[in-house]
């Protein structure tokens, strides 16, 4: 797809099995090359009457699945989750569609320094979903250090063109180790602009940082629209 730099695969992991992920991580590594980049991953979805949410994870070879006994709980399985992720160090995740339909993660309860390490971005609309802007927000006020990401969700085809919605991650380069790292940084935006560049700074402190609070912080902010 024209101007696509990269392109994420996250079926549902429990309805994967081992061998489709070793599959689908080969498929990845073979259509990446100098100007895109594959990825494949796995989306983490519990029962909608179980109203916790779905999660998307990348960067692990390890499976995880709502039929493991540890997840199943509706009570004890999303933490459970985070407590998982925080021994796959290489990962990252992100919180997607939160809401009334599919959860909102217990209200983003459950928040700990350390499981904020594991979760970078929040997903704020997707394909046909409501969007999410007010859950960021409320995934913020409970302290949890998120970017905001949009997807497409597309299960029906138009890989990358279904709309003009993209992430943008502002890596060093295009492989799979920077954008991964990139992403851990919250060094990301989402955009209904296919061709929209944002960059900002306070005091000198990229997008997506953490800085200590400044009575005046000094902005950089920098937009461009080919389009004008």
């Amino acid at each position: 797809v024209e101007g696509l730099d990269f392109f994420a695969v996250t079926d549902h992991s429990n309805s994967l099995t081992a061998e489709e992920c070793a599959a689908g991580t080969a498929a990845a590594a073979a259509v990446t090359g100098e100007d895109f980049l594959g990825l494949f991953g796995y989306e983490m979805t519990w029962q909608e009457d179980k109203r916790i949410g779905h999660m998307v994870t990348l960067g692990t070879q390890t499976l995880l699945s709502r039929d493991q006994e540890e997840f199943s709980d509706a009570s004890t399985g999303l933490e459970n989750y985070y407590k998982a992720l925080t021994q796959l160090p290489s990962s990252v995740s992100m919180f997607c569609h939160p809401g009334d339909w599919f959860g909102d993660f217990h209200g983003f309860d459950h928040y700990t320094p350390e499981y904020d390490t594991r979760i970078h971005l929040l997903e704020v609309a997707s394909g046909q979903e409501v969007p999410s802007w007010e859950q960021y927000g409320k995934a913020l006020d409970k302290y949890w250090h998120l970017a905001p990401a949009i997807s497409q969700n597309n299960h029906n085809g138009s890989w990358g063109d279904a709309d003009e919605s993209r992430t943008v991650i502002l890596a060093d380069d295009l492989t799979e180790s920077s954008l991964l790292e990139a992403i851990r940084q919250r060094r990301v935006y989402a955009t209904e602009d296919s061709n929209l560049h944002l960059y900002w700074e306070l005091d000198g402190c990229p997008m997506g940082g953490i800085l200590d609070q400044a009575a005046q912080p000094e902005i950089l902010l920098s937009a461009w629209d080919p389009n004008g």
